[in-house]
């Protein structure tokens, strides 16, 4: 018999890695992975987005229409301000309106992402139909088709990717990376894009003519870390093993779990998160002792009462 539970529950930490009870508004404006709700604001190209955070996009908007928007530098959750039509359910009080999101240049090199539009060709991505391969800018972090930027470009050939828009911005540096003799760590295409090689930071120049570029453009002297929340599964050895059972599960079943609704997951988060604490303070009466058909009886009677419970909660 298939535990449906245990699979859906597997299933949301494998979609869901990160905790989804903190906004990311009290971190700042900073690099993170970001989200648009269409169903709270539906804004067209020329009118105000607004974003939202990991966290905010499942528990806040699980069961709207949420496009994915990736990461984006210096860039601060909307779903708690007052601009915000829709309730937080994460911060219990409206923020000022963010005044300084990276959306509201309207001249920015990504703009147009916000508006769920991508690369030179200004179009649609669409999860399910796309087939091509897609890089993105480290500078202005659009993403890009690679057919659009080279045909028969080899993707293994590279470690990061600079598009034509953004390489004007500092020219200088660039064409200092390209002089250097050892192993060329910058190359360009025929049409200004610049790919860079593997370790190529470990040869940028930190003469003080290049130095000026590291205050404007810090990622190009060392690699960026985004803000993610903290991870939401930290296994005790007890739960090590309910992972391996769920894993069993999910391997054998992947297609049962493929069209689940999105909320079904969200819940499954939840009723982990409360079957984990009990389960681990009922696992500390028993971590000096020998499991055998004693313990493994109490450990059956644990399963039953919590089921019960949930079942009593339900009702």
């Amino acid at each position: 018999m298939v535990d449906f539970d245990a699979l859906i529950t597997q299933e949301a930490f494998q979609t869901y890695p990160f905790r989804i009870d903190k906004c990311s508004y009290s971190q700042g404006y900073v690099l993170q992975r970001v989200y648009r709700c269409l169903t709270c604001n539906p804004a067209a190209e020329g009118e105000i987005p607004r974003v939202t955070c990991y966290a905010c996009s499942i528990s806040c908007h699980a069961e709207h229409e949420i496009e994915e928007l990736w990461l984006k530098r210096s860039i601060r959750c909307d779903c708690c301000t007052v601009d915000n039509t829709s309730q937080c359910f994460l911060e219990n009080e409206k923020y000022p309106v963010n005044e300084k999101q990276p959306y509201l240049d309207k001249n920015s090199k990504d703009y147009h992402n916000y508006f769920g539009k991508f690369c030179f060709c200004d179009s649609s991505y669409d999860p399910e139909k796309e087939t091509r391969e897609m890089l993105q800018c480290i500078s202005c972090f659009d993403w890009f088709h690679d057919s659009c930027i080279e045909q028969n470009i080899d993707l293994e050939s590279f470690d990061s990717f600079i598009c034509r828009n953004c390489v004007p911005n500092f020219q200088p540096f660039l064409e200092h990376l390209i002089g250097l003799e050892a192993n060329h760590p910058c190359t360009f295409n025929s049409n200004g894009d610049c790919y860079l090689q593997e370790e190529w930071r470990s040869k940028v120049c930190r003469c003080p003519n290049c130095l000026t570029f590291e205050r404007e453009f810090p990622f190009l002297f060392s690699e960026e870390t985004p803000y993610d929340p903290p991870e939401d599964v930290i296994l005790t050895p007890a739960e090590n093993l309910m992972d391996g059972v769920f894993n069993k599960i999910l391997t054998d079943h992947q297609n049962d779990i493929s069209s689940l609704p999105q909320p079904a997951i969200i819940d499954a988060i939840h009723e982990y998160n409360d079957l984990k604490t009990e389960f681990n303070a009922f696992c500390n009466n028993f971590k000096d002792k020998i499991i055998s058909e004693q313990v493994s009886k109490h450990i059956q009677k644990f399963f039953e009462e919590f089921k019960a419970k949930k079942a009593n909660k339900v009702n």
